[in-house]
């Protein structure tokens, strides 16, 4: 299904994570990106499972990222 496009932002909460190695549960956790904190971020595209929904967004630097919907506020 194709929606109108819109203008949609999201403000995002806390920096997004991940483990250093997704094979080791005790692995650090890392930066994902170069964000900043409680700065709206324009959406380029929504991802959404019946578990997950995730943000396309483009960090400070202008990479593309899929990020959780859990560091956004609604």
């Amino acid at each position: 299904m194709i929606f109108p496009i819109t203008n949609f932002k999201a403000r995002l909460i806390e920096t997004p994570k991940i483990k250093k190695d997704p094979d080791d549960p005790k692995s650090e956790l890392i930066k994902f990106g170069e964000f900043t904190v409680n700065k709206k971020y324009p959406v380029y595209s929504i991802y959404s499972s019946a578990t997950a929904t995730q943000f396309m967004v483009v960090d400070d630097t202008g990479q593309f990222y899929w990020i959780s919907t859990s560091v956004f506020r609604k």
